[in-house]
């Protein structure tokens, strides 16, 4: 009795130092994404049913939870963090009974990591993040069902329910089957491998409507057109803006305004600003860049739904792999890499293949396996915009996370070390310490794409949505100077302008930038 006692004692602390760690995200305004596909978002009007969500959207019960929350809690976005923070709490303990079934060491320790873990803080402090936070639910609540129903077929049953329920909410566990594939192998060979068929079928629907929704064309179109521009001469791309952005200006800046303010008022006092303002800049940013892009990508009849950058996939892994581990840093979103790989990413897949080879025959190869088996959809291999390397952060790690510190945690309990336990507990106040450092960027969109931007200024989609608030806010100087010095930084990296979102950034730059001329 007094063990029961001493664990409901233990949970009740942990969640209360959560509550503490997390205050400044828990009073935190809707960031981003919240506006665009929750509070703003036309599936939450009254006219659109949950039968249209049910046969429109990939992620159906996500979005009807999102609907039925915001039914009830309406604007009141503490309910919503704290939903959130529950949700991870659950999912901490999940992580810990998961832990009792594969009699890991130290469950009450791998309890605490990912508890406190900074990696789930975007996953935790972003109110949209709640389809990751219950796609998570759902999944491991999957894999716990599946571990028991080898022995029951009911549990089976309810396994496949569960694992249905997380891709309906988020199709970042369409690769949980390949888990089930590998484990079922292992300890059963062929025996068992129908048991497996409806989550195959699950996962190939999910797929399929990740694939096909209108987001993935989208960005297989842009990155098609991407492609194109990357074979194009440099002087059609590159050249034309200079001479029209940078060159232009100058001596038009002082002698051009005189003439025109003055004289043109009188004559044509409404006609004359309008067609200047609206049809200016539609001829230099938007149609410049379509002779040269759409053309080239029409000749080819299939778009690539795949794509294998070697390169930046072995960035991405080895982000990944030692985040998990060693959090040094934690912005709200990384941004891609514009460097190559270097000699860290070669020693990185050194360490992977000897661990692997030592490791062969044990369950460790299988932990190790599978983080990267659910990191697959965040690696860039399908070019949407949100299934691209060019979006990494530390949410797409959530659902990876356990079976990282699975791996290391049975590395430790190899070590013939004694107090070998005081490592973990180590960790776990040095993961304490780096989530409140981190739960602050969540207090608003301003500092959560600042916080974003001073990791990574060389990250387009961020600068384009920081300077975008700015300029929401009226603070359009603040909003010109930071799309100026981006706009310098990618002369300098010429790489920045064949990302996705870059036509989208150059058009608000030099729209603002005529607009501070003017007056």
């Amino acid at each position: 009795m007094s063990l029961k006692i001493n664990r409901v004692i233990f949970f009740i602390l942990a969640f209360i130092a959560l509550v503490f760690l997390y205050l400044p995200a828990l009073k935190g305004t809707p960031i981003w994404d919240d506006f665009s596909y929750w509070f703003n978002d036309p599936a939450m009007q009254r006219r659109v049913t949950y039968l249209n969500i049910w046969s429109h959207y990939a992620w159906p019960l996500s979005v009807s939870l999102q609907k039925l929350l915001l039914t009830f809690f309406k604007k009141n976005y503490e309910i919503y963090h704290g939903i959130n923070l529950l949700l991870h709490f659950l999912n901490a303990f999940l992580v810990y009974k998961l832990g009792k079934i594969l009699r890991l060491k130290y469950n009450f320790l791998l309890f605490l990591l990912f508890l406190f873990h900074p990696v789930a803080v975007i996953t935790t402090g972003w109110m949209i993040q709640i389809k990751t936070l219950v796609c998570f639910t759902f999944g491991i609540s999957s894999l716990i069902s599946f571990l028991k129903g080898h022995e029951d077929l009911r549990w089976m049953m309810a396994s496949w329910l569960l694992f249905a329920c997380s891709v309906f909410t988020k199709s970042a566990s369409i690769t949980l089957p390949l888990i089930y594939l590998i484990y079922s192998f292992i300890h059963f060979k062929f025996k068992k491998l129908h048991l497996l068929i409806p989550f195959m079928l699950i996962s190939c629907w999910g797929t399929f409507r990740v694939l096909k929704s209108s987001v993935t064309v989208e960005g297989a179109k842009k990155a098609s057109e991407m492609v194109k521009i990357k074979e194009e001469p440099k002087p059609e791309v590159v050249e034309a803006p200079k001479t029209e952005v940078v060159e232009a200006p100058k001596p038009e800046v002082v002698e051009a305004p005189k003439p025109e303010v003055v004289e043109a008022p009188k004559p044509e006092v409404v006609e004359a600003p309008k067609p200047e303002v609206v049809e200016a800049p539609k001829p230099e940013v938007i149609e410049a860049p379509k002779p040269e892009v759409i053309p080239g990508a029409k000749e080819e009849t299939a778009f690539k739904f795949f794509n294998f950058d070697l390169g930046l996939i072995g960035q991405t892994v080895h982000y990944y792999f030692w985040q998990a581990i060693f959090p040094l840093h934690n912005p709200p979103v990384r941004g891609i890499n514009i460097h190559r790989p270097g000699l860290a990413e070669v020693l990185n897949l050194v360490f992977m293949i000897l661990m692997m080879f030592i490791f062969r025959k044990d369950a460790l190869l299988l932990y190790l396996t599978s983080g990267y088996v659910l990191l697959l959809p965040f690696l860039g291999l399908i070019p949407a915009p949100f299934m691209n390397v060019s979006w990494v952060s530390d949410q797409h790690l959530y659902l990876a996370l356990p079976a990282f510190l699975f791996f290391w945690m049975t590395v430790l309990s190899k070590m013939k070390w004694k107090k070998n336990f005081l490592i973990p507990i180590v960790l776990v106040m040095f993961y304490g310490f780096k989530t409140h450092e981190s739960t602050p960027n969540f207090k608003d969109q301003i500092v959560f794409f600042e916080k974003s931007l001073e990791y990574n200024p060389y990250n387009i989609p961020i600068a384009y949505n920081l300077a975008l608030a700015k300029i929401v806010k009226g603070e359009i100087t603040l909003a010109y100077a930071l799309l100026s010095e981006t706009h310098f930084l990618s002369e300098k990296e010429p790489l920045l302008k064949k990302n996705i979102f870059y036509p989208h950034f150059e058009e608000l730059y030099l729209h603002i930038k005529k607009r501070i001329e003017h007056k």
